[in-house]
């Protein structure tokens, strides 16, 4: 069976056109995979940088209790202090709000933060047993 002329146009012009939609269509599919993939890194470098924050706040708390030991254990043997019993703990409250005052001051002049300066270091010189003329 012979095949007619317009036949083979079209099978002819159907393969590549057949195979450039399976390029593109795998393509498609590996850029799709790639960006899951920068995705997941990007996931993943978040989580370690979480974890390294959990680790550095860890070794801080586990730094604090051994030296909040060692100070305890220190006070026990070496000064014979021990920890208060429960009916030697008084417990108060105070009904006075909390209050902060500001008290704002002038700045000293150049004149007088040099003479200041020139006192304090005077003053230095002659706990050192230093001349300082």
């Amino acid at each position: 069976m012979r095949m007619g002329g317009t036949a083979r146009i079209w099978l002819g012009a159907g393969v590549p056109a057949l195979l450039g939609a399976l390029l593109l269509a795998a393509s498609l599919a590996g850029r799709a995979e790639l960006m899951a993939l920068g995705d997941a890194v990007v996931r993943q470098e978040r989580e370690i940088r979480r974890l390294e924050e959990e680790r550095a706040e860890l070794q801080i708390a586990a730094g604090a209790k051994w030296d909040l030991e060692a100070v305890e254990r220190y006070a026990e043997l070496e000064l014979g202090m021990h920890k208060p019993r429960e009916d030697q703990i008084l417990y108060g409250m105070v009904s006075l709000p909390d209050r902060v005052e500001v008290v704002e001051r002038e700045r000293p002049s150049l004149r007088e933060r040099t003479a200041l300066f020139l006192e304090k270091l005077r003053h230095v010189c002659l706990a050192g047993n230093i001349n300082c003329e």
